[in-house]
């Protein structure tokens, strides 16, 4: 789970968030870009120049037309990416809590038959044999 918790913050640092802010720049850019097309296309149209204003209007269209099929990939890659966060987190709730809410690492590491326990209880005899031994000495 932590192998997948990496490759989901890694995919997010050089994938996603990379994605979404050049979406984002583009989306801008079109603005500037709309400005600068809108004088020449008014004199475009007042000069009467229907294949210039047809080509004006194409290049916007085809701006349109390719920053709206990268918002489309970024709205997927955020549902994709979603769906593996949602479950790395429901596998580490698993590994944590058990999936019944019951058992998993806490209840390993707390319970009565935890290695844990066990281990302190094994030290503290060791601490009391050597106390002991060091006593006699």
């Amino acid at each position: 789970n932590q192998e997948l918790s990496r490759i989901n913050a890694n995919y997010w640092l050089d994938t996603a968030k990379p994605q979404i802010q050049k979406t984002a720049r583009n989306i801008v850019n079109y603005d500037e870009q709309f400005q600068n097309y809108y004088d020449t296309l008014v004199e475009t149209v007042q000069k009467k120049d229907k294949a210039g204003l047809k080509e004006g209007i194409n290049d916007l269209i085809t701006t349109i037309n390719t920053n709206s099929k990268e918002v489309t990939d970024v709205i997927k890659m955020l549902q994709d990416f979603k769906g593996k966060l949602y479950q790395n987190s429901t596998d580490f709730k698993n590994n944590v809590g058990g999936p019944d809410g019951k058992g998993g690492l806490t209840a390993i590491l707390a319970g009565q038959q935890a290695t844990i326990p066990q281990l302190q209880a094994e030290i503290e005899q060791l601490r009391s044999t050597q106390k002991k031994h060091f006593d006699d000495v």
